[in-house]
């Protein structure tokens, strides 16, 4: 668990292979802990999956950055064969 204050972003939800339940993230912190997930299916060369990784834990002190932490994050969750339902309205 990160200490700094959750950076919020659009939700998003992801359901892990074999599983009907909705996993929802709304701030960078939850993406990172679902990235960091024994669940989340990763190989030693998922660039994305690092990538991702790398840029949740940047935006953990700023909202300017926790566009391309979400953005990150959906690209790999989709490279993963996540099943990902994202908030795609513009706030």
């Amino acid at each position: 668990m990160f200490v700094s204050s959750p950076v919020k972003i659009r939700s998003i939800a992801i359901r892990f292979d074999g599983s009907d339940r909705w996993h929802k993230a709304v701030s960078v912190t939850d993406l990172a802990e679902l990235l960091l997930s024994r669940r989340w299916p990763r190989s030693s060369d998922d660039a994305m999956w690092r990538t991702a990784l790398v840029a949740c834990l940047a935006s953990q002190r700023s909202e300017a950055k926790a566009g391309k932490a979400r953005k990150a994050f959906i690209k790999a969750a989709l490279r993963a064969a996540l099943i990902v339902k994202a908030d795609t309205r513009v706030h």
